[in-house]
This record gives structure tokens, C-alpha cells and sequence, in this order.
């Protein structure tokens, strides 16, 4: 695997750190986010696994999927630092 292209989940959240919390968070908020943003990567794991091993969609399903998660994620995005931020879709 290259290193250069798959970062670790810890870098990941590293990077998500830097970006996404305030300059001096509260102990509290850093430990709140960490689950929350570890709890996110197992939660897409554990579906890509599970297609994975069990091939249980095709590949069009699959990319489709895939498509419905980054606008899932482009909407959330979108909703931050608004009045629509925290409801459902």
C-alpha cells in the first residue's frame, strides 16, 4: 500500500482536529469529537466491509453509494455555521 496516498485514521483526525475544533478546546470537546469522529470511520469500515467481503452489491451499486455518501456529506457540509445545522435532512 503506498503510504503517500492512504493516510491513517490518526492523521486524519489530526488534520480533522486542526481544521474543525476552536484554536483551545475544552478537554471535554476534543474527547467528544475524537468518539464521534472515530465512531464515523468505524461506522463507514464497517459497511465497506461488509460489501466487500460479502460482494453483496455490484459495482454500480456500489459506486452509486459511494456518490450518495459524499452528497450526504457535501449537505452536511453545506448546513455548517447555519440554521439548518443539527436536523435531519
Amino acid at each position: 500500500m503506498n503510504e503517500l496516498l492512504v493516510a491513517t485514521i490518526r492523521t486524519m483526525w489530526l488534520d480533522y482536529m486542526k481544521h474543525c475544533l476552536p484554536p483551545h478546546p475544552s478537554t471535554q470537546q476534543v474527547i467528544e469529537c475524537r468518539r464521534a469522529f472515530y465512531g464515523g470511520v468505524w461506522a463507514f469500515y464497517t459497511q465497506v466491509q461488509c460489501i466487500a467481503s460479502a460482494r453483496s452489491i455490484s459495482d454500480v451499486d456500489y459506486e452509486k453509494w459511494l456518490d450518495d455518501i459524499e452528497k450526504e456529506h457535501l449537505a452536511f457540509q453545506a448546513s455548517v455555521g447555519t440554521p439548518l445545522e443539527g436536523r435531519a435532512p
